[in-house]
């Protein structure tokens, strides 16, 4: 599961430098501790921590993964850590003996936002067994359009579910890099704008991504909320080369909260037209550019066929003219203004 909100070009000064090290989760979960590659604040990559190679293995999946924007460094806390590295990174990036905070700062996120851990498909008999099959289904179907690799952030994307009360939300997809794969909603055009102004001045993204309304991640198995995790093996429902999908609810006060019925609803529901419309309009990379750069604002209604009460799923390709009100500064003021009802709140009020 990916912190960041977008993959963004760092600033020339920061370089691109990584961080790696590793943190213990909360005891409660059962979950062995976890190796972490940060950059910026942000996660780039983690995995279960089940043996002294594992580091090692993790580092080098994820730079062969990275090709526009590799490291120039590895810093990691010990000496230790580097001489396992070493022969990873080889002359690729340095790696430096240096304190790594955002580990720590990381492992706390997790400690403090561990309701997200308790999280199912099956929300304690709130989601039905046939209702989560057919999630599981669709997120294979969403994974292996590979739409991370198609509509690359920061190609927005308005998202309305009248059914759910989701209004002027906003879409990202993340992971192009081939890590922390799946996507983002935020609540509102206005609220994107301020957490990218915020990560623009530097601050902890930790703390900051309360306008983040739910996500859909794309992880291994390993990875995933125990619950989750021994659904899949009871149920025995498939997985995609070891990876599945699942949903977090909103990140409120430095943690993500487990998805209410409505939230993770929605989140399928927009899987299911995020695959329509890619299915539609764009294949390929090159053929959703030429979609989505080729027009202004268009509004386009999807049914979620495989969702109970087949939702209506209504997608504003691209979200802003031009997409550059996000980009500029003087056109983000010019943005039109949106209800930002999205389900997590509607839930809430319920």
């Amino acid at each position: 599961m990916g912190l960041r909100p977008r993959d963004r070009k760092a600033p020339a000064n920061r370089g691109y430098e990584w961080a790696m090290g590793c943190y213990e989760m909360p005891a409660e979960t059962g979950l062995a501790p976890r190796w972490a590659i940060v950059q910026q604040g942000h996660l780039v990559a983690h995995e279960a921590a089940s043996g002294p190679d594992t580091a090692a293995t993790l580092l080098s999946r994820a730079l062969a993964r990275v090709h526009e924007k590799p490291p120039t460094a590895v810093r990691v806390a010990d000496a230790a850590l580097r001489s396992a590295l070493a022969p990873v990174t080889g002359t690729t990036c340095k790696l430096v003996v240096a304190p790594t905070p955002e580990i720590e700062r990381l492992g706390h996120m997790v400690a403090d936002g561990n309701e997200a851990l308790t999280a199912s498909y099956l929300l304690d008999g709130r989601i039905s067994s046939a209702a989560a099959q057919a999630m599981i289904h669709t997120g294979l179907r969403f994974a292996m359009l590979e739409p991370w690799f198609t509509v690359i952030s920061p190609q927005r994307i308005g998202v309305d579910i009248p059914a759910y009360g989701v209004r002027g939300a906003i879409l990202e997809t993340v992971g192009g890099s081939g890590i922390s794969q799946g996507f983002m909603l935020y609540e509102s055009i206005d609220a994107l704008v301020s957490i990218e102004s915020m990560v623009d001045q530097g601050d902890d993204p930790t703390t900051i991504l309360s306008g983040v309304t739910l996500a859909l991640n794309f992880d291994s198995v390993d990875a995933l909320p125990q619950k989750c995790a021994e659904e899949l093996k009871r149920y025995q429902w498939p997985t995609l080369s070891g990876q599945a999908a699942w949903v977090t609810g909103a990140l409120r006060s430095g943690g993500y909260r487990p998805p209410s019925p409505r939230t993770q609803l929605a989140a399928w529901a927009i899987t299911e037209a995020l695959m329509q419309l890619l299915e539609a309009h764009g294949r390929t990379a090159g053929e959703w550019s030429e979609f989505y750069y080729g027009q202004e604002p268009t509004a386009l209604a999807f049914t979620a066929a495989n969702v109970p009460g087949l939702p209506t799923v209504v997608l504003t390709v691209p979200a802003l003219p031009h997409d550059d009100a996000l980009e500029g500064g003087d056109e983000a003021e010019d943005a039109p203004e949106t209800a930002g009802d999205a389900p997590e709140a509607e839930a809430q009020r319920q």
